[in-house]
Order: C-alpha cells, then sequence, then structure tokens
C-alpha cells in the first residue's frame, strides 16, 4: 500500500467529548484492513503509555533532586546548630525536662 492510498483508505475520528478515537482502514481484504488497524492502535497505545512512564520518570527524578536538596540544607542547618552550640556553649534543651520543671 503506498502511502497516499493508505492515507485516503485511513479513517481516524476523535470524539472531543469523550477520550475515545475510532480507527479504521479500508481494504480490498478485511484481514488486511484489520491487521493494519489494529497495528496502528497498537503503536498508539504503546507510544501513550511510553510517554506517559517518560513524564512519570522524569517528574519522579526531579521530586527526588528536590527532597535531595532539602535532605542536605537539613543537614548542614543541623551541623550549624552544633557549631554554633559548641561556640556558644548553649546546650541543647531537652523539652521533657522543660515540661517536667514547669510541673
Amino acid at each position: 500500500m503506498r502511502l497516499r492510498t493508505f492515507r485516503a483508505r485511513l479513517k481516524v475520528l476523535h470524539d472531543p467529548n469523550s477520550h475515545m478515537i475510532a480507527v479504521s482502514v479500508t481494504a480490498h481484504e478485511p484481514q488486511l484492513a484489520a491487521d493494519v488497524t489494529n497495528t496502528l492502535m497498537q503503536t498508539f497505545v504503546d507510544r501513550t503509555l511510553k510517554m506517559r512512564h517518560d513524564t512519570i520518570a522524569s517528574s519522579r527524578a526531579w521530586l527526588q533532586d528536590q527532597l535531595n536538596d532539602v535532605r542536605a540544607k537539613a543537614e548542614q542547618s543541623n551541623r550549624d546548630l552544633a557549631a554554633f552550640q559548641k561556640q556558644t556553649g548553649v546546650a541543647e534543651i531537652d523539652e521533657a525536662r522543660i515540661h517536667l520543671a514547669t510541673l
């Protein structure tokens, strides 16, 4: 089947109110029409799933980077606090001790 012939025999309809797509191919041989239509749809489904997977993987990587940045900042804050406590001689106060002292 040449490309122009194929395009002339291919019919794709999309209902804008749904996610449904109707695809049909006309051919002199019903099995050929079915095989071409099924191959087109399988290719479409595979491509759509790959695009979704790639988007999710990209989002996951971005979120992982954000989480790593937050962890690094929290660790740096803890180091800064420890250095400040050491420099000033201020010790961490246990909240449980504070609660008991006020009773």
